[in-house]
């Protein structure tokens, strides 16, 4: 069975597979050859439940996964982790466990190299502070998101400076002419993860910050 979906994505047939490899786990104590196969495929699995809007099937995959990783996984498997942990995030988010999602998140952020590498991580982790009604932790965490990605925030403007805002941005959209805006193929990835963190920041700052709308 396990040949059979070795190096092949996870169809409905596979899926099979997976799920009867699994219910011999206790057998690959001697194939220890066999454990990151396994890990693997049981991730692929999950993914495709993912997709397939399937949480309680992907739920189940992804934490064979878990389950069999080294001791010293992040270290000897760091992309592979980062990719697994936040694919158990995703979908244990749209499970409704914003606990489990939040624990996950938090283990990327917190075993990341770079910045880079934890921004999508970081931004689901604003949604789900959000859902949990953690307007102020959600407020932080956007806020030094934005200064590490070279923005400044003040902590306070007034209606004056809002309307001074919407203005000047309305004169920057309006002198930009169709012409040059069919050429602009897509937004820079740093530019995209700033506008996100703007978005999450505008959203909670009434509740965490009331000084930002005064």
């Amino acid at each position: 069975m396990h040949s059979t979906c070795k190096g092949k994505e996870v169809g409905d047939v596979q899926f099979v597979i997976v799920s009867q490899i699994n219910r011999g786990l206790q057998l690959i104590e001697s194939h220890p050859s066999l454990r990151m196969e396994i890990v693997d495929l049981n991730m692929k699995a999950g993914n495709v439940g993912l997709d397939r809007s399937d949480f309680v099937t992907a739920n189940s995959y992804f934490s064979v996964s878990l389950s069999l990783l080294p001791e010293d996984h992040w270290n000897s498997m760091y992309t592979f982790c980062r990719s697994l942990y936040f694919s158990v995030a995703k979908a244990a988010y749209s499970s409704a466990n914003l606990e489990k999602a939040q624990k996950a998140l938090q283990k990327i952020i917190d075993e990341s190299k770079c910045l880079n590498e934890k921004l999508d991580a970081l931004h689901l982790l604003v949604t789900v502070l959000v859902e949990r009604d953690a307007q102020e932790q959600a407020f932080t965490t956007s806020f030094e998101v934005l200064l590490q990605l070279g923005e400044t925030i003040p902590d306070s403007f007034d209606k004056r400076d809002a309307r001074a805002m919407v203005k000047k941005t309305s004169k920057i959209l309006g002198d930009i002419s169709e012409e040059s805006m069919s050429k602009m193929k897509e937004v820079d990835k740093k530019t995209e993860y700033i506008l996100m963190f703007y978005n999450h920041i505008s959203g909670v700052a009434f509740f965490a910050k009331p000084a930002m709308g005064e």
